[in-house]
């Protein structure tokens, strides 16, 4: 066929959807289909409509990659930093739940950083603290050996009788942990 000159040919209407099916996925004319059809001539063509889809998708998976991989990180970090505080959290609470058990009686006593020691009822001390324990509603009290030396110092709550017989009770005594004591005991261990 000379260059330039073109002829005409009918075809059915299914073969030509089929044709210009087959020249849009190439990015070509139909004449250039046919051509390429009938010559077996198919030459490597692109649209640049198709490169952009190939640059977008490929794109699209590379971030969509990253994205995951820094948000699972991310999510990774986040459960680990929850997962240190809760586990922290509930350690000071088992903690705090072990000096309560001490100082209700519950258990034997507990030395806390080795300078503290608590028992039913008291938060003993080896040497004389320069506090005012009156804001945690407490009182110092010297403990003296048989010679009258003084051996340490009890800190114990400002608690009241219910009656002359009965003394402290051990609801007195949670309240009065649970309201001054924990504090109490975190201030003297960071002295």
């Amino acid at each position: 066929m000379p260059s330039g000159k073109f002829r005409s040919v009918s075809i059915s209407e299914a073969t030509y959807e089929k044709l210009k099916e087959i020249a849009e996925e190439r990015g070509i004319s139909i004449s250039k289909a046919i051509e390429q059809i009938v010559l077996g001539t198919k030459t490597p063509t692109i649209s640049v409509n198709a490169i952009k889809d190939i640059i977008r998708e490929t794109i699209k998976e590379e971030l969509r990659d990253v994205l995951n991989n820094d948000l699972k990180a991310l999510i990774e970090d986040i459960i680990k930093d929850v997962l240190s505080k809760a586990i922290k959290q509930s350690q000071k609470r088992s903690f705090i739940g072990v000096i309560k058990d001490a100082f209700l009686g519950l258990t034997k006593p507990i030395k806390v950083k080795g300078k503290i020691e608590v028992s039913k009822g008291q938060i003993f001390l080896m040497e004389k603290i320069d506090i005012d324990v009156s804001e945690y509603n407490a009182t110092i009290v010297e403990e003296k050996d048989e010679n009258g030396n003084i051996v340490g110092y009890a800190i114990v709550p400002n608690l009241t009788f219910n009656t002359a017989s009965e003394g402290i009770d051990d609801t007195q005594l949670e309240i009065w942990f649970d309201k001054y004591g924990v504090n109490l005991i975190k201030m003297l261990t960071k002295t």
